[in-house]
Parts: structure tokens; C-alpha cells; sequence
């Protein structure tokens, strides 16, 4: 078995009438093993009914520290863990409820709370984690086997350089030579057991990675959601420390090489070669690179298919002034925002209904739901309905704030001022503020992690924890920026302007690399993709045209 507890393989209800009964199954609710009568048994009882079991076999793969993670507070014993608070993103008793987590906004049972999770992103982010994690594991443990291979290599370099000199000076050389092959091996081999004492420390924490990653794919399949989120929950924190290991062991990554100091023929051979066999062990900065994320891995559309102007939306035909934002919508609309107007564009049949605003709304998005959501600086957010594009309900009546909305899995992301982000919840909740550091000015969803913020110039990623990364990408000093979003599968773009003319770019938040996807356009103010199509739109000339662009194969 994977751990511990696991070694019992007998029935334990059937244990406690003293009966002996080889199990076939594991409960994850009441984690205890059962033999096959038990389980039926199991399966027929009121309480029991759904739970959650799991085959001995596939129990065998799970770490005992997964399968053993406690139900009952650790600070109050005789309390069950049966709430998660949002706020904290902690598991808490009734007790721990009521002492620390009385103020807290989004406190939900673990029954609520674990909806979905079995769905969710939780699961393939952590997946996603530990699978990067063994991979760069597994790249640095590569790296020492080909430094291991180098410093063999480089020995055997310096033996030649010793025997080509050889030819004049053999006897003072077979000295030299005897040296380099003593002190030689005794820094290969202080070399090669540095190297193998780090790959087997980096292969025990490899291990240890990849029976996770079975773990949460075994409870994903037959644990219960609780189960689950308990599970994800335990791991991610240990995940993280395995994580803040390998930080720190990247940052004192060394490579050793042998090398020997170099010579030069002159009348005083002697003195000169008998620093051929000064070689010695020179240990140099060296960094293995990142797993490839989804983002480098995933095909670029604009390589392999072909970008074609699909529509031209001028504001004269929609009696707009200036369009402030736009956004698709699942139905094969564009909703455009203007000064105290909407106006909502069919693709299809190029109809458009005008909506005259009791405010004056500066941006919009749609989520997957295909729920609209405004801001209005005068006084906050709100909800657009769908039927009569009017504004309900409001999401705050604070005056003079909330200018960017971003929203993806009924999290909502606004900016108060120019240097704080809130995120709401849809019950109007605010679940945490975040200080950008920047002055922001363009916001746009990451994927399901986190948002990337700019202020025109600079590009960074910010967590649903707050921290911040920059992209490392560089701008022309008369360029700026003047749009940001992603597209369906989390690529970020950006439009690049020197006040008249612009570019849309792809940039990968890795390397920072820039690819031109459309050149030449006329003073490039945002950019917004389709949810799910391969479609986004440009705004040009200072928001007096909108353009539709539609990626073909």
C-alpha cells in the first residue's frame, strides 16, 4: 500500500465484531476499509448511501497521507471541519467559525463549498503544478547527469592537451601526467558525489510530486467532493513548500566543470607546463528553464490560420460620439458603450438598439454565462439585462470609483482608484482589495489565474493572493499601451500605439516575446475577444471605429 494505514487490508467493521474479512473497498467519508458485504451494506444505509468509495486496488495508489487527512479540527478535537471560509481559503470548525471567522465575507459549508470541485479548476491547477514541478525536477536532474557526463569529458580534455606536449618533453610530461590523473579523479569524484547526492535528494522529492498527482487523480475519480477539497486543499499547502524548496535550490544551482589553466610554448617550458596540471573545479550560475505552460504549447491561431476582416462598425452608424469599450456576447452580439448610451450590434443581421443610460457606463464584459456587466464611475457597478439593457441590479452606489470590470467564474474585478482592485462576489460581497503598485490603466482576466494589469507602459500579473510579476517584455519610448485581453485559451494581447499608429500583439508572458498580429492600424485603443470563437475587435482611430476580426484555418 501507499502509506501506512493502508497495510490493513481487512474489514474493519467486521473487525470490531472480531471477525476477520479481507476488505475489497475504502469509504472516504467514514475512511475505513470494507469487505464486500459491508459495502453493500454501506451502499443500502440512509446515512452512508452516498458515500464515496474507492477500490482496494486504486486505494493501494493513494498516499496514506492523503487518504488519512483528518475530518476533525485539529484545535477543537471533538469538532468537525464542516465549513470553508472564502476569505481565508481555509477549512474551519464551528467553533474556529465563531472565534476567528466571524467577520468574515463568503463562509460556506463544505457541502457548498465542494460543489464542483471535482469540475473545477482547483484539481487541474494543482495538477498543473505538480506536473511542472516533476517535469523541472525532472530537467535539473537531466542538467547534473549531462554536467555529470561534461566534467568526465573535460578530464579527458586536459589529459589531451598533456599529451600532445608529450612528443618533447615525455619525461617531465609522464610527471605532469601522473598528477593530472591523481588530482584529476579525485575532483571527478568530488564532482559526481555532489551531482548524485543531488539527484537523489531531487528524485525523492520527484517521487514524492508524482504520487500526488495520483492521489488527486484517484480521489478526483472515486472520493467525495469533500473528500476532494480536503485533499486539494492539503496538498496545495504542501505543494507549496516543495515549491518554495526548489525556488531556493534553483537560486544555488551550480554546475561544476573541470577545467585546466591555460599554457603558451616559450623558452621557459618548464615553469609554463607545470600549470597544465593546475586543473581544479570552477562551480558557475546556471538556471533550468520553466516547463513549457499551456501558453508555449498551445498552438499560435495566427500562425496557423489567417486573420480576415469580418465587419467594420463606424460610430456614425451606431450615433455614438465615441465608443468607450465593447464586448461580445454569447449570442452573436456586440455590446458598445458610449457617452450615457449602449448599443448593441447583431453580428448576424447588423441591426443595431440604441439604449439611452441614466449614467454614463465606461466599460463592459460578458462572461461565459453570458451575464453583462458596466461599470459607471458616477456610481458603481451593475448587472445589464439582457432583455431591456437597462442597469440592475447595482453592485455599489459609491460615487466616483469602480472605472475597469472584469469578470470570470462569478468573480468580479474593479478597480476603485487607480492603484486598489476589489473582488466581488454576485451577492455584492467585497471578498478582498489588492494594491496594483501601478497606476492602472488597462485590466484583463488571466486565464483562472489571476488578472494582468498595466499603466500604458509596463505589463504585470497579479494573483487572486495579490502578488505581483512583471512581464518582461520591453516597449518603444514613444510607444504605449492602449488595450489588453486574452483570448479563449488564456494568450495575452495587447495593442501597442505611438498616438496614429498601432499594432495588436501576441506577447508571451514568459519570455516577454512580441508577435505582430495586425500592423499599420489607425490609432489602436482596446482590443476584446470573443469567450469562445475565434473572433476579437479592435477599436481605431481614438474609438471612432470598431473592426471585427474572424481567425480562419
Amino acid at each position: 500500500m501507499a502509506g501506512a494505514s493502508i497495510h490493513v487490508q481487512w474489514c474493519e467493521p467486521c473487525n470490531r465484531d472480531e471477525e476477520n474479512q479481507k476488505a475489497v473497498s475504502w469509504c472516504s467519508n467514514c475512511i475505513e476499509y470494507l469487505c464486500m458485504e459491508c459495502a453493500k451494506c454501506h451502499r443500502k444505509g440512509k446515512t452512508t448511501a452516498n458515500h464515496k468509495t474507492i477500490p482496494i486496488l486504486e486505494a493501494e495508489k493513494v498516499d496514506s497521507s492523503i487518504l488519512d487527512i483528518p475530518e476533525m479540527c485539529n484545535i477543537h478535537e471533538d469538532q468537525k471541519l464542516s465549513f470553508f471560509c472564502v476569505q481565508h481559503d481555509t477549512i474551519c470548525c464551528a467553533f474556529c467559525l465563531r472565534e476567528l471567522h466571524s467577520a468574515c465575507k463568503g463562509v460556506r459549508s463544505m457541502e457548498m463549498a465542494s460543489k464542483g470541485v471535482r469540475t473545477g479548476t482547483s484539481i487541474e491547477d494543482l495538477k498543473r503544478r505538480m506536473s511542472d514541478f516533476s517535469l523541472l525536477i525532472g530537467r535539473i536532474v537531466e542538467a547534473y547527469k549531462n554536467n555529470s557526463s561534461l566534467v568526465s569529458v573535460q578530464k579527458d580534455e586536459c589529459k589531451e592537451k598533456l599529451r600532445n606536449i608529450r612528443k618533447e618533453l615525455i619525461g617531465f610530461l609522464d610527471e605532469l601526467e601522473q598528477v593530472i590523473d591523481k588530482k584529476g579523479d579525485a575532483l571527478e569524484k568530488e564532482c559526481k558525489d555532489k551531482i548524485e547526492q543531488n539527484i537523489k535528494d531531487l528524485t525523492t522529492r520527484k517521487n514524492k510530486s508524482e504520487s500526488w498527482q495520483t492521489a488527486i487523480k484517484t480521489l478526483a475519480e472515486h472520493a467525495s467532493e469533500t473528500r476532494i477539497l480536503a485533499a486539494v486543499k492539503a496538498l496545495d499547502l504542501l505543494q507549496g513548500e516543495e515549491e518554495a524548496f526548489l525556488d531556493k535550490f534553483q537560486d544555488k544551482l551550480t554546475a561544476y566543470e573541470i577545467r585546466s589553466s591555460p599554457f603558451d610554448f616559450t623558452g621557459k617550458i618548464k615553469p609554463i607546463l607545470t600549470k597544465v596540471s593546475g586543473i581544479k573545479i570552477e562551480k558557475i550560475k546556471t538556471r533550468v528553464t520553466e516547463p513549457l505552460n499551456n501558453q508555449q504549447v498551445q498552438p499560435y491561431h495566427f500562425q496557423q490560420g489567417k486573420v480576415h476582416p469580418d465587419q467594420k462598425i463606424s460610430c456614425s452608424q451606431l450615433k455614438m460620439t465615441r465608443i468607450y469599450s465593447a464586448c461580445f456576447t454569447l449570442d452573436n452580439r456586440i455590446v458598445f458603450s458610449g457617452h450615457f448610451l449602449l448599443c448593441i450590434y447583431d453580428i448576424t443581421s447588423a441591426s443595431i438598439q440604441s439604449v439611452q443610460m441614466k449614467y454614463c457606463p465606461l466599460d463592459i464584459t460578458c462572461d461565459l454565462k453570458n451575464d453583462i456587466y458596466a461599470s459607471f464611475p458616477a456610481v458603481g457597478l451593475c448587472k445589464i439585462n439582457k432583455e431591456n439593457f437597462t442597469e440592475d441590479p447595482w453592485f455599489t452606489q459609491t460615487s466616483g470609483c469602480f472605472n475597469c470590470v472584469k469578470v470570470n467564474n462569478d468573480t468580479i474585478y474593479s478597480n476603485i482608484n487607480s492603484r486598489e482592485i476589489f473582488v466581488l462576489i454576485e451577492d455584492q460581497t467585497i471578498v478582498k482589495s489588492l494594491k496594483t503598485k501601478i497606476k492602472l490603466e488597462f485590466m484583463c482576466m488571466a486565464g483562472h489565474n489571476g488578472i494582468f494589469i498595466s499603466d500604458g507602459k509596463s505589463i504585470k500579473h497579479m494573483t487572486e493572493s495579490g502578488s505581483i510579476s512583471r512581464i518582461a517584455y520591453t516597449l518603444k519610448r514613444d510607444n504605449e499601451i492602449t488595450g489588453l485581453d486574452v483570448d479563449n485559451q488564456g494568450q495575452l494581447y495587447a495593442c501597442i500605439s505611438n498616438k496614429e499608429v498601432g499594432s495588436i500583439v501576441r506577447i508571451n508572458t514568459t519570455t516577454g516575446y512580441k508577435e505582430p498580429v495586425l500592423e499599420n492600424l489607425v490609432a489602436p485603443r482596446d482590443i476584446a475577444f470573443h469567450p469562445t470563437k475565434n473572433m476579437f475587435l479592435v477599436m481605431t482611430d481614438h474609438g471612432k471605429e470598431c473592426s471585427v476580426y474572424e481567425v480562419t484555418n
